[in-house]
């Protein structure tokens, strides 16, 4: 038995989120344009976290050569 698609309410090939009346390309780029929005916010927000941790390991890096030094002047004396 076929079933009529229209009547059910719904299309196969139709994304769960497609609105009547929009033609599955513009569902489509609108999805697009969102999940390229969530992407940039989230390659910015990495952006901000690398640099966060490049300044950790700058200043561990200096911490890690004071103490060396400070050791080494110990041993010394």
């Amino acid at each position: 038995m076929a079933v009529n698609h229209e009547v059910a309410g719904s299309s196969p090939a139709a994304p769960a989120n497609y609105i009547k009346g929009e033609n599955m390309s513009e569902t489509t780029n609108r999805e697009l344009k969102k999940e390229l929005t969530q992407l940039r916010v989230r390659i910015s927000d990495l952006v901000d976290e690398l640099s966060m941790l490049k300044t950790e390991v700058r200043r561990f890096k200096d911490d890690v050569a004071s103490d060396v030094r400070y050791l080494t002047e110990r041993v010394d004396q």
